[in-house]
């Protein structure tokens, strides 16, 4: 599977073509900016005694609905030992706002009768949900050049005062990206919440490859600790709430339809 998701994946084409940019011959005035990409970020929690079987009607009735309706992919991201245990992200891209106005791909699929039957089989497993309209920020991320696809990541939810945006982005540019750099980290990635949060939420992930990574922030090897509290105080001046958890991809609940090649 390709990585799509802008939890980490969908921004590294992106990436790439600022890498790309950076890296021309043509003077970087010249260039157009990387654009930003838009997805829908759909935060499940299940009950707990409720978990296997949410999970089995992921794989036997919503994916194979989805893709009869025409979805593309989607990615699942689960919480990874620290987080809460029972939280899913399903990530899946927006082409555009409009494609609201149609009918969803599971009722493509199922038909309205037949969707509302399914959502009656699935209301029961959930405690929570919540969706988000989502938009990437190639500004504020980097992926370092040949990093290949990460399962993991270190996620971190900042909600940011809304008159300390500026603030935030300066932080994120001049203080941590070159402090991740400096410490060997891969990948960075940044989106920020337009609907259904926020507007001020921002979702940032730093690409991991396995839990002994967790030992070794990239940070605290540029820093060491006493720069990583320092730097990290900074943050209380734009911040109002931080929270940190780890998330690993989970294949067996995520797609990708590849295009059929005609002959």
């Amino acid at each position: 599977m390709t990585f799509r998701s802008p939890a980490l994946r969908v921004v590294l084409a992106v990436i790439a073509l600022a890498l790309a940019v950076a890296s021309a011959s043509v003077p970087l005035l010249s260039q157009s900016p990387p654009a930003s990409e838009l997805f829908a970020l759909n935060v499940v929690t299940v009950k707990p005694d409720m978990l296997r079987a949410y999970v089995d009607l992921q794989k036997s009735d919503i994916i194979p609905a989805l893709k009869k309706g025409g979805q593309t992919w989607r990615e699942t991201w689960r919480t990874a030992s620290f987080g809460d245990p029972f939280m899913f992200a399903n990530v899946s891209g927006i082409s555009g706002f409009d494609q609201y106005d149609g009918p969803s791909p599971m009722v493509k699929a199922l038909g309205q009768d037949g969707y509302q039957a399914l959502l009656a089989r699935l209301r029961p497993m959930i405690a929570s949900q919540r969706t988000y309209a989502m938009r990437t920020r190639p500004d504020l991320s980097f992926r370092a050049e040949g990093t290949p696809a990460q399962p993991m990541a270190i996620l971190t939810v900042v909600h940011v005062h809304p008159t300390k945006l500026l603030d935030f982005e300066a932080f994120i540019k001049g203080d941590w990206i070159p402090a991740l750099k400096k410490g060997g980290g891969k990948a960075y990635t940044v989106v920020q919440v337009l609907y259904g949060g926020g507007t001020t939420e921002f979702h940032t992930l730093v690409g991991i490859d396995k839990y002994a990574d967790l030992g070794s922030h990239p940070v605290t090897k540029a820093l060491g600790d006493d720069g990583l509290t320092k730097l990290m105080a900074k943050s209380g001046g734009f911040a109002s709430s931080i929270e940190r958890s780890v998330v690993r991809l989970d294949p067996e609940l995520s797609f990708e339809v590849k295009p059929s090649s005609s002959k």
